[in-house]
Formats: C-alpha cells, sequence, structure tokens
C-alpha cells in the first residue's frame, strides 16, 4: 500500500445527484421490464431519445459546407443564433426588440445561462437574497449557492392537496419578501411539478414584481443556452452585455459552434423553422396523448384519489402525489424508476409500459389506504 500523502487526503465524498443516481439504478438493473421515468429528456414510443428531423437536414447540410470552420466564436456568441432566439422569446415587434433596449449572450444551457444572470445580480447589484419556488429544480439552490448568494429563500407554489398552484401562497410570500430580493420564475413547464400559472394568475404575479428585470434562458439543445436581458434603455443594454462578457470570459471564455448553428440555421429558414415547429408538435402530441392514456387508465381501474392533475400539469413532468413510502415500492417490487418526490417523466411511458405503471400506480396506492 502507497504511504504517499495528499493535500487533498481530508476531502470527503460528494452526496451523488439524486436524479443521476436513480437513473445509475436503472441501468443496473436487468430486470426485463424495468421502466425509467426518471431524467427530464424526451423519448419516443420506443424509448429511446429522438434526434429531431430538422436537427439532421440542418447537419447534413453543415457536413458538405466547406466555408465552415472551428474558430472560436466571439464571447458573447453566434449572433444570428442570440438574435433569432432573441426574436422568438421577445417577439419580433415586441418594445425591447424594437427599442433595441435588451442584450443577449450564448451560455452553456440553461445551467450556464442561469449562473451568468445569478453572477450578474449578485456582483453589481449587491444582492444576497433570492427566492425559489418550493418546489423548484434541483441545481437553483446550489447554482445560487455557488454563486454567493448566503439567503435562499422559499415562496410557496405546489399545493398538495389540490396537486396545482398554490397561487395565493405564492403572492402572499412575494408580497412579503425582503425589499430587493431576487426572484427565479419558471415560465413553461415548470421543473418538477408541471404546474404553470394561468395569464390571469401571471398578471397577479407580475403586479406584484412589477419593478423586477426579466431574464429569459432558452434552447439548450447540444447544451446551448441563451440569456437575455431586458433594460430600460440601448446605452444600459450595450453597458450590461459589456460586463456579461466578462462574467462569459471568466466561466467558460468562448461557447461552442455546433448547436448554436443548428438553432440558427433553423430560426432563420423559414421552411426549416415550420420542420422544427412541426416536431415540436409531435413532442408535445406524444406527452398529452401519453397523459391521457394513463389518466384514463387510473379511471378504469378504480385507483383512489383524484387524478386529473395529470390531466392540468403539462410538459414532461406529472407531480404524480405518490409519497417517498410509495415510490419505494414501485422501484424496489416494480422496477419502475421515478424520484422520491414521486414525479415523473411522461416521456417515459409508452404504449409498451403504459399498463404495467398503471397497474403498479394502482396497487401501491390502494396497499397505502
Amino acid at each position: 500500500m502507497s504511504s504517499q500523502t495528499s493535500v487533498f487526503d481530508g476531502m470527503e465524498a460528494a452526496p451523488s445527484d439524486a436524479v443521476f443516481n436513480v437513473l445509475a439504478k436503472y441501468k443496473e438493473d436487468a430486470f426485463p421490464q424495468k421502466v425509467n421515468l426518471s431524467v427530464g429528456a424526451y423519448r419516443d414510443e420506443e424509448g429511446q431519445p429522438w434526434v429531431l428531423p430538422v436537427v439532421k437536414t440542418v447537419e447534413t447540410q453543415m457536413s458538405s459546407d466547406v466555408m465552415l470552420n472551428h474558430e472560436y466564436l466571439p464571447i458573447d456568441g453566434l449572433e444570428s443564433f442570440t438574435e433569432s432566439a432573441t426574436r422568438l422569446v421577445l417577439g419580433s415587434d415586441g418594445p425591447a426588440v424594437t427599442q433595441n433596449r435588451y442584450c443577449s449572450i450564448q451560455c452553456l444551457s440553461g445551467t450556464g445561462s442561469i449562473r451568468a444572470a445569478l453572477e450578474l445580480i449578485r456582483k453589481f447589484l449587491e444582492i444576497d437574497t433570492i427566492y425559489i419556488s418550493n418546489p423548484t429544480w434541483s441545481n437553483h439552490r446550489g447554482i445560487a449557492s455557488n454563486t454567493g448568494f448566503t439567503q435562499i429563500r422559499e415562496y410557496r407554489y405546489f399545493d398538495p392537496t389540490t396537486r396545482g398552484l398554490d397561487i395565493e401562497g405564492m403572492i402572499q410570500d412575494l408580497k412579503s419578501a425582503t425589499e430587493g430580493s431576487a426572484v427565479i420564475l419558471q415560465t413553461c413547464a415548470h421543473n418538477p411539478t408541471g404546474v404553470d400559472p394561468s395569464k390571469e394568475e401571471w398578471k397577479r404575479i407580475f403586479e406584484v414584481l412589477k419593478d423586477l428585470h426579466i431574464s429569459f434562458k432558452t434552447l439548450s439543445y447540444e447544451r446551448v443556452g441563451q440569456l437575455c436581458c431586458v433594460l430600460t434603455s440601448p446605452e444600459m443594454a450595450g453597458i450590461v452585455l459589456t460586463q456579461l462578457k466578462v462574467i462569459a470570459r471568466r466561466l467558460w471564455s468562448n461557447p461552442p459552434h455546433h448547436g448554436a448553428r443548428i438553432v440558427a440555421t433553423a430560426l432563420n429558414n423559414s421552411t426549416l423553422y415550420q420542420e422544427w415547429i412541426d416536431n415540436i408538435t409531435t413532442m408535445t402530441g406524444r406527452i398529452k396523448k401519453m397523459r391521457e392514456e394513463l389518466y384514463q387508465r387510473l379511471v378504469v381501474l378504480g385507483t383512489p384519489g383524484d387524478w386529473t392533475h395529470i390531466l392540468k400539469q403539462i410538459g414532461m413532468f406529472t407531480y404524480t402525489g405518490l409519497n417517498t413510502s410509495q415510490v419505494d415500492v414501485l422501484v424496489k417490487k416494480y422496477h419502475i424508476y421515478l424520484l422520491s418526490s414521486g414525479r415523473i417523466n411522461i416521456c417515459g411511458l409508452n404504449y409498451g409500459n403504459l399498463d404495467y405503471v398503471a397497474n403498479a400506480i394502482h396497487e401501491v396506492v390502494v396497499a397505502g389506504q
């Protein structure tokens, strides 16, 4: 045995990531009917990753383009990507765009976008308190903590009784938030609950946060992200962009080409854009269908409880309402892998496993009564 010592001898192993730990256990399981409902990635009817046809089309074009090279992109990224992504998010005729009072940079996925935004807020606004929803994406708290926020607080969001939005609790908590705090809002397909405010509820939320400057993150294919800041004037937008470029330079220096070129090409070509919309429609249509099929099976089985939240929640995730004990049985007895919170990825369902999953949920709910 080596007697050498290391400066890292006192270091303890970090806990494994909860989501990817579930995925690892799924991969190790040899049970033939095992089902993966954990990680938030789209799957097709065969349970396989789906490369969008529009992506294949663009990559084929790129591979035959002799003019493309592998030079560094500018620090703020591929301009044709950031501009087209901004128009997609804010609208080509949106006031921030027409008045030129925005700035955008290409980031490394949604995670990098959030980190850059929080770096900007923490450094220049000297904000120490940030509010996140309860529950929220597990990485929000870690990113905020690593960026230097020492006061990470929660506002009410999910109502476990209705399995919908606790809008009154949310409004109350935001009204009582410390003045000058930062707030993270998820604008669509909330992770992990799948619960979104209605248009009228958003109006109430923004009335409380009417002085908030909103930062958007979008488009994380190939780890492509975008941070877009809306400011009060073109001059301020230019100033903020210079600081974002300094932040990006320290974090990743220059973002990668490949994914950004794919997105930019698709968004800036009307034919490819429509193909992208069609691909998105295919995915959302399958997700909605799987929600309906799971709901109908639970109804037919007579599973105790109201399961309409499966239909009302949107996006890839559903907060089932199953407790940790029920989840434990699903994993150990039925080899159905989901998070301990009861969150499932609807994309993991298909006609080959729907009956099995529905029957398993029925059994654990009945047994838990």
